[in-house]
């Protein structure tokens, strides 16, 4: 990608084939395959996901999170201080469904790669930049039972320093663009207030590439999102923040393009495909809603992308709505450019 403005990107997840994994399998596991050749499987998956990704002119790609039973438990399961074998049930964020979360019996650290091996795989196989994201403190908190530490400010900054070696070593393998996913901020805005935001800065200290964080309302898994907190509400902790880029599903909820004018001086990974929606975007209006984003923020800081994971969609609808965003930036950008 040489240096192209308005330059597309992905949140992180993508499809699963169905040889893979059931379907929705995605949130709590479901692998169809066996195990001595399940690693095979999800190499040829995250090469199809790429493939995908290309096709469909994105310029800044992830491995489509095809190794991941679950966005918070794969890393989590590899930390020190987690027990799976003893699970509490919770209620997943924003909805009635409940889930056996592991507890939190220890000290938390990382004595070993979490995802390394998963970026190596994705640096070999593009020579388009490529991003890879993991769960963020407080959402990680949010996905477990503490029975151990019960201050949650010093068990985020355990996590936190744990997540900081993790994201060094991705830079150091040549990973582009590394992402904190935190949907559980739009939850709690007074523990970001208190100690969401300095998590986040431990986790992106010294990292030495592009760094992100992911802010959404959640999954649609129960047909509906809630949406009891705003961005405005944590966008000035974001902003004050370390991270370079700040990524905020604006489609599905309809916000006012005006709502960028709180992210200033930070990058924008722009929402402009609703994950919830089985209608596939038109180009014209992905690039309309990217023009009106410029409006409010430069063109240099803006990169549209689908509002959150494509993990939930139909593979052939998800390949369709990447389309739609990658065909809607190619017309952006010629309309930007032909009014200059």
């Amino acid at each position: 990608m040489e240096n192209r403005i308005l330059p597309t990107t992905v949140v992180g997840s993508y499809p699963k084939p169905l040889w893979l994994s059931n379907p929705y399998g995605i949130l709590f596991g479901g692998w169809r395959l066996r195990a001595e050749v399940l690693r095979e499987g999800q190499d040829d998956a995250v090469a199809l996901a790429i493939r995908d990704q290309e096709r469909a002119g994105i310029d800044i790609v992830s491995d489509g999170e095809q190794r991941r039973d679950n966005f918070v438990f794969y890393f989590t399961r590899n930390l020190d201080g987690f027990d799976f074998a003893h699970p509490l049930k919770r209620r997943l964020r924003g909805s009635q469904r409940e889930f056996e979360a592991p507890r939190i019996v220890g000290p938390v650290g990382r004595s070993r790669p979490l995802a390394a091996d998963d970026v190596r795989f994705l640096r070999a196989n593009t020579d388009r930049p490529i991003k890879m994201s993991i769960a963020g403190p407080m959402t990680i908190i949010d996905t477990s039972h503490d029975v151990h530490y019960r201050d949650n400010r010093a068990l985020a900054m355990d996590l936190a320093a744990a997540i900081n070696a993790e994201l060094q070593e991705w830079a150091s393998l040549g990973c582009d663009v590394v992402q904190i996913d935190e949907p559980a901020f739009t939850r709690y805005p007074h523990f970001v207030r208190d100690w969401g935001a300095e998590a986040l800065n431990r986790c992106v200290e010294g990292v030495g590439t592009k760094t992100g964080v992911h802010v959404c309302y959640g999954y649609p898994v129960d047909g509906s999102k809630m949406r009891e907190h705003g961005y405005e509400e944590v966008l000035p902790y974001l902003t004050g923040s370390a991270v370079d880029q700040i990524s905020l599903e604006c489609a599905a909820p309809g916000l006012d393009a005006s709502l960028l004018r709180l992210c200033q001086g930070k990058d924008v990974v722009f929402g402009v495909i609703d994950i919830g929606s089985t209608e596939v975007e038109k180009p014209d209006a992905v690039a309309g809603r990217i023009s009106e984003a410029l409006n409010f923020i430069p063109a240099e800081r803006l990169l549209p992308a689908p509002d959150c994971g494509l993990v939930l969609l139909d593979r052939t609808l998800a390949r369709a709505k990447l389309k739609a965003l990658g065909e809607g930036a190619r017309l952006a950008r010629f309309r930007l450019e032909a009014g200059s």
